[in-house]
């Protein structure tokens, strides 16, 4: 039995032809118990969309660096996804990022280390970036930051878990050892973005750009002059934070917190609409995915915080035709707020932060 299985975001290239998919196909073969991957015939340059977030407010730099710096002691996030685990670990992610504010230097500044696993490691992205943000005060009340990343990230395609049409009997079904080449296996790049966000006690905007010097992520360097180089990533947002406390030095223990996210890359496209609520140590929120003219899902988050320590869990319900197969997405973070510790309160003078980022931290 052949189960074609949709996986979002990705498109192939092989010998200067683009074999366009909207949203990353894997082919999984169950015959006689063994799981046989084809990886589109014959397609063996890859490129995709970036991994995006639903609990993106557990890793803001992530999708745009002038979120750099919203503490100031270190704020450590540890963000995992796996995106339609009924597939046998179709889609996962791991990401682990860290950023601090410093008041003498107007700066921010952190990095962050994702693997994207594709095909249970039939496509693995490794990237590490360096994040830096500068914050301006336009006036007493407004703020602006601009960030900046550079990074290197690592394609690398499982070449033992590719399987070509002529490796596969025709009778049985199985394969042994493809017989193609494949040389490299991996490509290293050099890799930029940036992003400006203008934000006040109320309200924030943001706008980014990544893969601003569309590196070159072939791992074959044939149809160099028909390929344009990794697409350029954008992604605007805004949001805003509306206190619900009477306690004013308490504005971010209980809040409503509306937001909406724009993603565009290459021709594929992202629009979520999100609303959360935080109650006291307890969050909790409601969303919706639009992929270009598709439905997407619906996404529920819950969470708790205490201390220093927050904990997120995201659950997406797919709304597309793999509702029956897919069985959703889910999504768990991690988040440590040392600004969050006692010491830390009682060597503070003002606890209260003049923004509306409670729910990123």
């Amino acid at each position: 039995m052949i189960t074609y299985v949709k996986i979002r975001r990705f498109r192939v290239t092989f010998a200067g032809e683009s074999c366009k998919v909207s949203h990353k196909y894997i082919h999984q073969m169950h015959k006689k118990g063994i799981v046989l991957y084809i990886f589109m015939i014959y397609c063996v340059i890859g490129y995709g969309q970036d991994a995006v977030f639903t609990q993106y407010y557990a890793a803001p730099a992530k999708f745009n660096p002038a979120f750099t710096g919203l503490t100031q002691l270190p704020l450590v996030n540890l963000n995992y996804r796996n995106q339609w685990p009924g597939f046998q670990k179709a889609y996962v992610t791991y990401n682990i990022g860290y950023s601090q504010f410093f008041d003498g230097a107007h700066s921010g500044v952190g990095f962050s280390i994702q693997a994207d696993n594709a095909g249970d490691g039939l496509y693995v992205t490794t990237e590490a970036r360096g994040m830096y943000a500068y914050q301006l005060e336009p006036t007493k009340d407004i703020f602006l930051k601009l960030g900046v990343e550079v990074g290197a990230i690592a394609n690398r395609v499982g070449g033992n878990k590719l399987l070509f049409p002529d490796d596969i009997d025709p009778i049985t079904g199985g394969g042994g050892t493809p017989s193609e080449v494949i040389d490299p296996l991996s490509k290293t790049y050099l890799d930029i973005g940036a992003g400006v966000l203008l934000y006040n006690k109320n309200f924030y905007v943001g706008y980014a750009m990544s893969h601003l010097n569309t590196p070159n992520n072939q791992l074959l360097d044939i149809s160099q002059n028909l390929y344009g180089g990794l697409p350029i990533r954008f992604n605007a947002q805004v949001g805003g934070q509306i206190s619900l406390s009477q306690n004013t030095g308490a504005p971010d223990k209980f809040y409503l917190s509306p937001n909406i996210g724009w993603f565009k890359q290459s021709d594929f496209s992202q629009l979520d609409f999100d609303v959360f609520a935080g109650f006291g140590r307890f969050f909790a929120g409601l969303g919706y995915r639009q992929a270009q003219s598709n439905r997407d899902a619906v996404k529920v988050s819950v969470g708790l915080s205490e201390g220093i320590f927050k904990i997120g869990y995201s659950y997406d319900y797919t709304l597309s035709e793999l509702t029956n197969a897919s069985s959703g997405s889910h999504e768990i973070s991690l988040v440590f707020n040392f600004d969050q510790s006692e010491s830390a309160k009682r060597k503070r003078r003002n606890a209260k932060y003049r923004d509306c980022f409670g729910l990123f931290r």
